[in-house]
């Protein structure tokens, strides 16, 4: 019985060891160390229509939720309405954000903003136009 209890363990370990590779390999961290490594952070996403001083849409999701989507090769979309965003195409840009910088997205006249932060902190209002969002 303690032969089959050690195998059992051994068997355990390299399946733990196995997807702890996948893990790292699949998540992709970016090069430098990105400032939210290693912390517990969430991820932001609201929808700006022109005309209105609050956002239409508005969400938080934890990071982690996120990246383990992106590994296991779920999809993972956002429908507003008719529109959907897809974050898989889009997941790698979010990461590579500077602390405190928004990746905007604009489509009729709508625009999407997400962002990266960790929990309780306050983000300034954003100052940066529109002009350089990518379309959904």
């Amino acid at each position: 019985m303690g032969r089959h209890f050690l195998v059992l363990v051994a068997v355990l370990l390299l399946i733990g060891l196995g997807i702890g590779i996948f893990w790292t390999a699949r998540l992709d961290v970016p090069k430098p160390t990105p400032w939210w490594y290693g912390k517990k952070t969430i991820v932001r996403a609201e929808v700006w229509e022109p005309g209105k001083d609050i956002a239409t849409f508005s969400m938080t999701m934890p990071k982690q939720a996120l990246d383990f989507l992106y590994v296991f090769g779920l999809r993972s979309k956002i429908d507003m309405d008719g529109h959907v965003f897809s974050l898989d195409r889009t997941w790698k840009q979010i990461q590579r954000l500077p602390r405190g910088q928004k990746l905007h997205f604009q489509q009729d006249g709508a625009t999407l903003s997400m962002w990266i932060q960790e929990p309780g902190e306050k983000m300034p209002p954003d100052s940066a136009s529109t002009a350089g969002a990518t379309r959904f």
